[in-house]
């Protein structure tokens, strides 16, 4: 229902993103009213045909092997269906064989990080955080936490919009991060430009795939001189540890986060289902979405002359 009214129209979606995170009268609202509706999740009985039954949503989605696979999956799905994750990675690593690459968001908690709405208007000018690839936890979920553990796994030295990797094209995604003097965390030098440039497929497993669409990024940070908004990105400073053990500190930029309250997901989402784009399945429960990276970011650079998805005021614009 309430996506319904967010996906009337773009402006009634930012507006209401905007009210959101400037009330903390509203989020409190909203939040004492969705602990009321919300039931402790149940464990199915394990289903010895669901892990089967998602695979072969992901072939019928044109999932195979050498195929480079992004997947967002929802924290309670395992739960949810009493799977283990060492199984679906697992199956999906033996879905995509020796040539292909699992790719999971594996994005940072990093001691120091402003969270919240604090993100909004913290002065970050001055902040040196540290990020350790390899012991820095992830809040992404079990299944990217349990593909860090695998043998050959490799993760973003990038600390913002970071990913973890295991296949083929696991070292050779991750090799250009930080090069540069100010690298974009879905730049040229990226691993989610190398996803897209060399055809990944993105999978939303029981999640809200255009929520969780970080490959939105690559249409204005790989092509940044092309984005027509001015004061995009602002400039934030990292101690990271590379795989030697040695310590660099490096200048990232970072899209502000003030420009997310102009996201428009719920349009954007009805316009990639309209464009067949976002394709759509219900399996054992599980509902699933998928998206080639390469047919979205040709999407959306072709309507990168009006910010899109972004719905910002003409003030805005010259902030």
């Amino acid at each position: 229902m309430f996506d319904r009214i967010m996906a009337l129209s773009p402006w009634i979606e930012t507006g209401i993103r905007t009210a959101y995170w400037r009330s903390a009268w509203l989020r409190a609202l909203l939040a004492r009213l969705q602990h009321r509706g919300t039931t402790n999740p149940q464990t199915q009985s394990a289903d010895p045909d669901a892990l089967a039954q998602i695979i072969a949503g992901l072939q019928d989605f044109g999932v195979g092997p050498g195929d480079i696979l992004i997947v967002h999956s929802d924290l309670t799905l395992l739960h949810r269906l009493g799977l283990r994750p060492a199984a679906v990675n697992a199956a999906l690593l033996a879905l995509l064989g020796p040539e292909g690459t699992l790719v999971m968001p594996a994005y940072p908690l990093i001691a120091g990080e402003p969270k919240g709405p604090d993100r909004l208007r913290a002065d970050v000018s001055q902040l040196r955080l540290r990020y350790d690839p390899k012991r820095t936890p992830l809040w992404t979920g079990l299944l990217p936490h349990a593909l860090m553990r695998l043998p050959g796994a490799r993760r973003s030295a990038l600390p913002i919009n970071s990913l973890v990797a295991v296949g083929r094209h696991a070292d050779a995604m991750f090799a250009r991060e930080l090069e540069g003097d100010r690298p974009l965390p879905c730049g040229r030098q990226s691993a989610w430009f190398y996803c897209y440039e060399h055809g990944a497929k993105m999978v939303g497993l029981g999640i809200d795939l255009p929520h969780s669409l970080t490959m939105n990024h690559v249409a204005e940070d790989a092509f940044a001189e092309q984005w027509p908004v001015a004061g995009w990105y602002r400039d934030r400073s990292f101690e990271i540890v590379l795989p030697n053990g040695r310590t660099i500190e490096k200048c990232i930029g970072e899209r502000h986060p003030r420009w997310a309250l102009n996201y428009a997901e719920r349009t954007l989402a009805k316009d990639l289902r309209r464009a067949g784009i976002l394709r759509e399945s219900d399996i054992s429960g599980v509902h699933m979405e998928f998206a080639s990276a390469r047919e979205h970011i040709g999407f959306l650079n072709a309507r990168k002359t009006r910010h899109y998805p972004y719905f910002i005021f003409p003030f805005q614009k010259r902030a």
